[in-house]
């Protein structure tokens, strides 16, 4: 039994604070005594927006979700924290039960004591609740409001709007609002923040009834002007000082354009003093009479705009001294309201130097050789010069207000230009800039394009040159044809840049040209072309035909646009070829092949290129010539030229062979020597044409009358030499 003196202190220590929490382990049956509380007393408790628990000095005894929300429990068992003291049961109360009396008394001062004024309303409007707090906010006591309708008080009603009570009951949220209100009872101005909670009876999900919590935050109100009106006065204070101390000057005007305050440096800038200028009109007094009207209108659109561009609004206009002369200048303009009034604050100061600075500037850039823009931190065009406008061919109008990239500040950049229909290099240097009055950027743009052209033209020279020295290279350590036409095509598209090159020669019939080798991109090009120089067939290269009848080279500087190239450019285009050019290939005077360059830029093969291109061309033929050459000389020294037998040096040398192979394996060998008698007498009848071919009749002759593995010789004159070999079967 809980005894009288436990229950009294437990009713000082309730506790339904934000910040309160306690300690002691829950005693179970205490727990379950409030559990089984009236259902009204346990909805309040359950859906009180504060965190609420029951205490005494040792004892925990329950605490609702919210409080297991704002410590981030689980449970309200985490709050026990230390071992309760021993506490006999409750006892019966004048042989009754007094648990429900214990209940109603701690749910009433849970209700009573709370930082909140409580008031409860179901869906007639009929007011449930309504705890002390509310009495001592408002004035009015309980027995006055309770059973009556919220509607028949004014104060109440006027605060307390119907919809949201009944939509609050439905579950729908509103946010706390302040309100102002009066105690009946002391006359006293109060302000409070006021929200509401749906009341949810215990297992039930719709509300029947509307919480309304009054929050009474008068004092923290009456703190916070406190405040405010001593950082006023400070406020009042520092901006006389910044006034009187700014070098600008500083006017304020209402809204109709009267003047409020003028700074010393306004009295020094337009020669007014303050007596004189307070009171008067700030255009007719600081404005030449032939801007009035536009200053005004500049000022009403400030006036009249609300949006935030034109909060704070930098203008500049000519300006009125008292003696009459007439400067330039600048004004940062802010529109503040104070005491239920428009009023306009101008920062002025003369840009009269600054403006012949600009305007000295703005020659000095417009007859710069160079195109020069000037572009705001926006990246929008806002000046450009005479060269500018010549270099991108674009009049003024074109160029101002268009958005420009910018770069790096300080580093020379290269870009490209679109002018027209040209594309330009220049070199762009950018720096920083004031221009009227604001960050900016100039832009320098020097046209660099035939610069750029002229080192494209070396580095291809440089690469022709390369390729020449590598070919060259290639025909002195290289013995064999086909191994030179597959260096040669390499090198043409390893240190030529070349995108494909290839070699092709014709067929004995010389109408036909088969490919003998080729390199780079190929991927099937070359299989849609007819390599005949025979009009009459489709697909044929125009240009090899007329370089094959023509013995020359041809060049085409633009596959795209080239008549002569129309059934291969599609095919050529596909894979980036932009020009050719056709070189012949000689042997003895006459034209042997082609060597064929294709190029992925237009215009390629210009004077220069052509000409060591067509060095390239002759160090090929004269190649060829000298291979030729070699392999003749090669079968001179075996060989005889007249019979095409082999001659006394190549038979020695293949008898010895023979004599080897036929001791190591027991072979049989025989060696005949066959001469021709009266031979003189024949080429003395009848000349020595007639006995040269008869030279050449016998040896045909004798090599049809031996086998294969035998061997026919010309020693010269008359004799004529056979080998036989392996005659052990004969």
């Amino acid at each position: 039994m809980l005894p009288m003196n436990n229950l009294q202190r437990l009713k000082g220590n309730i506790v339904s604070n934000k910040k309160t929490f306690g300690s002691g382990k829950q005693d179970k049956k205490t727990l379950s005594v409030l559990q089984e509380s009236k259902g009204k007393y346990r909805a309040l408790f359950e859906s009180s927006y504060d965190a609420v628990m029951f205490l005494d000095p040792h004892v925990f005894i329950d605490c609702n979700p919210r409080t297991l929300e704002m410590f981030e429990l689980s449970n309200n068992e985490d709050l026990i924290v230390s071992s309760p003291p021993d506490l006999s049961p409750p006892l019966p109360l004048d042989g009754r039960n007094s648990l429900p009396d214990t209940n109603e008394f701690i749910s009433r001062a849970l209700i009573d004591n709370g930082p909140y004024g409580l008031l409860c309303v179901d869906r007639q409007l009929l007011i449930t609740e309504w705890n002390l707090v509310m009495e001592r906010l408002f004035g009015i006591g309980r027995d006055e409001v309770l059973g009556h309708r919220l509607i028949e008080f004014p104060l109440l009603k006027e605060h307390c709007e119907i919809s949201h009570i009944i939509a609050t009951m439905d579950g729908e949220k509103f946010p706390a609002t302040q309100i102002e209100y009066v105690n009946l009872k002391t006359g006293e101005e109060m302000v409070g923040e006021l929200f509401m909670q749906p009341l949810l009876e215990k297992f039930e999900q719709k509300s029947n009834a509307t919480v309304i919590y009054i929050h009474d935050i008068t004092e923290r109100i009456k703190r916070d002007r406190t405040a405010l009106n001593v950082i006023q006065h400070k406020n009042d204070d520092m901006f006389q000082a910044v006034v009187s101390g700014s070098i600008d000057a500083v006017v304020m005007t209402d809204d109709k354009g009267i003047i409020e305050l003028w700074s010393p440096a306004a009295e020094r800038l337009f020669g007014y003093l303050a007596e004189e200028a307070i009171g008067k009109n700030v255009y007719n007094l600081t404005v030449p009479e032939r801007f009035r009207a536009h200053a005004a209108f500049e000022i009403d659109e400030l006036l009249k705009s609300r949006h935030e561009s034109f909060m704070c609004k930098v203008l500049e206009q000519m300006a009125l001294r008292r003696d009459g002369t007439e400067f330039m200048c600048q004004h940062s303009v802010v529109e503040i309201n104070q005491n239920g009034g428009q009023h306009i604050i101008a920062s002025i100061h003369e840009i009269t130097d600054r403006k012949l600075m600009e305007s000295k500037l703005r020659n000095i850039i417009d007859s710069h050789i160079d195109g020069a823009l000037v572009v705001n931190k926006e990246g929008i065009i806002c000046f450009v010069n005479t060269a500018a406008k010549e270099l991108l061919n674009r009049s003024e109008a074109q160029l101002l207000g268009q958005p420009f990239g910018l770069h790096e500040n300080g580093k020379l950049t290269e870009i490209e230009l679109l002018c027209g229909n040209t594309t330009i290099t220049v070199e762009m240097y950018m720096a920083p800039i004031e221009w009227d009055g604001n960050d900016a950027f100039l832009v320098s743009l020097h046209d660099i394009t035939l610069r750029k052209h002229a080192q494209m033209k070396i580095m291809r020279l440089n690469h022709m040159h390369a390729m020449l020295s590598g070919i060259n290279v290639t025909i002195l350590r290289t013995s064999d044809r086909q191994t030179l036409f597959d260096e040669i095509c390499l090198l043409a598209v390893e240190q030529g840049s070349f995108c494909m090159a290839w070699i092709g020669l014709l067929d004995s019939n010389g109408l036909d040209i088969t490919l003998v080798s080729s390199a780079g991109i190929d991927d099937g090009c070359l299989d849609s072309m007819t390599l005949t120089p025979r009009d009459q067939e489709s697909n044929v290269c125009v240009l090899m035909a007329h370089a094959l009848r023509e013995n020359t080279p041809v060049v085409c500087n633009d596959i795209a646009t080239d008549p002569k190239t129309v059934h291969l450019r599609e095919a050529a285009l596909q894979h980036d070829y932009q020009s050719q050019v056709i070189f012949p290939l000689h042997l003895d005077g006459k034209v042997i092949g082609l060597m064929l360059l294709y190029a992925a830029e237009t215009d390629f093969f210009d004077t220069d290129e052509m000409n060591l291109l067509t060095e390239v061309a002759s160090d090929i033929s004269f190649a060829l010539d000298h291979l030729e050459k070699t392999k003749k000389i090669d079968y001179l020294a075996y060989y005889d030229e007249l019979t095409g037998l082999p001659n006394r040096r190549l038979l020695q040398e293949l008898l010895n062979q023979a004599l080897t192979a036929s001791h190591r394996h027991e072979r049989t060998l025989a060696v005949l020597s066959i001469g021709l008698n009266r031979f003189r007498y024949i080429k003395e009848s009848v000349g020595h044409t007639a006995g040269d071919q008869l030279l050449k009749l016998v040896a045909t002759r004798l090599q049809g009358c031996v086998r294969e593995c035998d061997t026919v010789s010309y020693s010269g004159g008359t004799d004529f030499t056979v080998m036989l070999t392996d005659l052990n079967g004969l």
